[in-house]
């Protein structure tokens, strides 16, 4: 992959990590420029033609998130590395929220983000990339198909997994009932009331209500998203303690 020589601007208050992320940088044949506030850096980021933007978040003038922010809204496709000593999982959401696009806590390998800035300028450079397609086709100024697509798979993924614990936490409510019953009323009776239960319970209930019903009559992968334990594993289950 052959790397283009590039035009950066680092916006930075502390001037001994910016000239040592700019004498890196331009040893790497890259064009750097500074700026030591988030103003300055917002105005020179949107009068000058960079091809990315390292951004610290604490800045006097202008916060680096307010700069990202707006910078999002002026130059949609300029490329963004976040470089901050902030571990706080709020700062990294928000930064992620403003589709910042690489995020590195100080203190840093600088090799690793030679790589990251590299990698993320050439593929914005080309906006015919799949990568970029993908994360921008149709809304180059906000989220992108790719962005609502993964949305709406995580969404998926996760409401299913949040279901099978539910059920599986009703389960055990279940068997931890039928316990309690066993202590009070004894393991025998306790049983006896399982299996006449199990002979009055309708053979199939409708397709859309087997989750909700008693009767367990699904089995394999399904078997998670009932609310009830089969009647026989509540019988087994008795017999077993």
């Amino acid at each position: 992959m052959k790397v283009p020589k590039v035009r950066i601007l680092i916006i930075e208050d502390n001037p001994d990590i910016a000239a040592n992320i700019g004498d890196y940088l331009d040893e790497k044949g890259h064009t750097v420029d500074f700026a030591g506030d988030g103003i300055t850096g917002l105005h020179l980021a949107i009068v000058n033609d960079f091809d990315a933007i390292v951004l610290d978040l604490a800045l006097p003038g202008m916060d680096g998130l307010d700069v990202l922010k707006q910078l999002r809204i002026e130059k949609p496709r300029l490329p963004v590395v976040i470089l901050t000593t902030s571990e706080a999982e709020w700062d990294r959401l928000k930064a992620y929220e403003r589709h910042m696009n690489g995020y590195i806590v100080k203190p840093f390998d600088f090799d690793s983000f030679a790589v990251l800035l590299d990698v993320i300028t050439l593929l914005m450079r080309d906006k015919n990339h799949p990568c970029v397609l993908f994360w921008s086709l149709g809304n180059e100024s906000g989220y992108g198909l790719g962005y609502f697509g993964a949305v709406i798979a995580a969404q998926l993924v996760l409401g299913i997994l949040a279901s099978v614990i539910v059920m599986w936490v009703s389960r055990q409510r279940e068997f931890r009932a039928d316990a309690g019953s066993a202590k009070l009323n004894g393991r025998e009776p306790m049983i006896r009331a399982l299996q006449r239960l199990e002979s009055n319970v309708p053979s199939q209930l409708p397709q859309e209500m087997q989750a909700f019903g008693i009767s367990g009559a699904r089995s394999g992968m399904m078997k998670l998203f009932l609310s009830h334990p089969p009647i026989p594993e509540r019988i087994a289950a008795l017999q077993r303690s």
